[in-house]
């Protein structure tokens, strides 16, 4: 695989060679290439992509390869039961409306 290199437009012939470079100027230690797969499986999720539209992008034909790349942290779980008990509660909050009762008073429904 021969990619461009940015700053001099020659062609980079060992990736493997630019990628420890990145890593070292970027004082990340033991980062794998790979890793790239499962973080932009991770962000697109994150920002909202359907599963079907990750696997399309990312290239996983198979549901099982998806879900090994597709890793749910614990901070994700939190913001999911956030967001579902936010969801949970506008549902009820629509559900108590004021009914008048034949009295004349107002309940709530």
């Amino acid at each position: 695989m021969s990619l461009p290199d940015p700053d001099e437009g020659k062609r980079v012939n060992d990736w493997k060679k630019s990628w420890r470079t990145a890593c070292i100027v970027a004082k990340v230690d033991d980062a794998l290439f790979h890793d790239l797969r499962r973080t932009v499986v991770t962000n697109m999720i994150e920002a909202g992509f359907s599963e079907k539209e990750a696997m399309e992008i990312s290239g996983h034909k198979t549901r099982a390869v998806f879900d090994r790349y597709h890793i749910v942290s614990q901070r994700r779980l939190k913001q999911l039961g956030e967001r579902t008990e936010a969801h949970i509660r506008s549902k009820e909050a629509a559900l108590m409306v004021p009914v008048s009762g034949a009295n004349g008073k107002t309940n709530v429904h």
